[in-house]
């Protein structure tokens, strides 16, 4: 029997008219490959919490910021055969969100964020395409973002 440690990590797609907000995630292993990159920013559901409680935890950890929860993108899902010594399976479950400021704190995971439109959105997550769900896919093209 084969085991693997199981995360459901909830993604914020942070939406300002067709601007999207990404985060930089912090230069350390990430069992992703997300280390040093630009991505939507989240992070692991907490025991006990919902989706949206975590997405909105998270948010305040990551970017400082308070967000507003809309609806569900879509839900994708990574294998990482050896992080740490370890099999890793997660399900990432992707919301559009808004936020009322443009005033962000980065800490924890993130090192910077950025506001990001149309095409340019391709230009920072293409080396990370093989994570973005087809659900977030067909939102991300009604802003033109390839």
């Amino acid at each position: 029997m084969i085991t693997a440690d199981f995360r459901v990590i909830a993604v914020a797609v942070i939406r300002r008219g067709n601007e999207i907000l990404l985060g930089k995630k912090v230069d350390r292993p990430h069992p992703e490959g997300l280390s040093g990159k630009w991505f939507f920013p989240g992070g692991v559901v907490d025991k006990g919490e919902t989706l949206e409680e975590a997405l909105k935890r998270e948010m305040r950890e990551e970017i400082g910021a308070e967000i507003e929860v809309n609806e569900l993108i879509g839900v994708g899902q990574t294998f990482c055969p050896n992080w740490k010594g370890k099999r890793l399976y997660a399900v990432e479950v992707y919301f559009e969100c808004f936020t009322k400021t443009d005033k962000f704190k980065p800490s924890d995971d993130i090192v910077d964020v950025k506001w990001v439109k149309g095409k340019e959105i391709w230009e920072y997550v293409k080396d990370m395409e093989h994570l973005i769900p087809n659900n977030l896919k067909k939102y991300l093209d009604k802003l033109g973002w390839k």
